[in-house]
């Protein structure tokens, strides 16, 4: 999904971006797929870049633009503008520029800047989206406990992190800011950033947040694919 602006610009929204992930049983799939050069693409030959988004590792940081290299051979650095409006999120959403480093992941929604030159709408440094069991709650986390018996519906044990920002859809309902209506138990699949460019990263800062309904394979919360 793309949104528009009375510019006719066009990006991916962070949120619409990180919902269609959430919501894909075969998440990996349908992103490399619909986003080549992404960090989830195998080693393949260079394919175009999307015009709108851009991701891999950020090997230039400045005040006012990045350089990332995607993953895969025959790429180029990609210059990307950075506005004072950019959001930046790393373990928290309410972050600049500064915040980055060199070698974090980053995930770019972008539009072309009157030169040509990729300007940032939204960035998402070290972003992980995986799958896990809900061992604990609180009013400021989700604490994730890994299933010996299902090894590949299950990540390592960690800590999800509620910001205001944060969505959570589970058993029919959806709050945004806290994960009361989640259970222990629940399985459940999240998309957010972490501190730390690591997949394995002990504490993400949670975005989207989807209860599974392991009897139909789709989410808890009522909305589609």
């Amino acid at each position: 999904m793309l949104d528009g602006d009375k510019a006719g610009r066009h990006t991916y929204d962070r949120r619409t971006f990180l919902a269609q992930l959430a919501s894909g049983s075969l998440v990996a799939a349908a992103a490399t797929a619909k986003f080549p050069g992404n960090i989830l693409a195998a080693d393949d030959p260079p394919r175009a870049l999307p015009p709108h988004y851009v991701s891999g590792v950020l090997t230039e940081i400045a005040s006012d633009h990045v350089r990332i290299l995607p993953p895969g051979s025959g790429y180029e650095a990609v210059l990307v503008r950075l506005l004072p409006s950019t959001q930046v999120c790393k373990g928290s959403c309410e972050l600049d520029w500064t915040a980055l480093r060199m070698l974090d992941r980053a995930e770019v929604g972008t539009h072309d800047g009157p030169d040509g030159v990729r300007i940032a709408e939204w960035l998402n440094a070290n972003a992980i989206y995986s799958w896990n069991t809900v061992a604990a709650i609180d009013s400021e986390s989700v604490t994730l406990a890994h299933v010996e018996e299902m090894p590949y519906m299950s990540g390592p044990p960690r800590r999800l992190l509620i910001g205001p920002y944060t969505e959570v859809h589970a058993h029919g309902q959806v709050a945004t800011g806290r994960a009361h209506i989640l259970r222990t138990g629940d399985m459940l699949y999240f998309t957010g950033c972490a501190k730390v460019p690591e997949y394995d990263a002990g504490e993400v800062m949670a975005i989207v947040i989807v209860q599974c309904d392991m009897a139909t394979g789709g989410g808890g919360g009522g909305w589609g694919a």
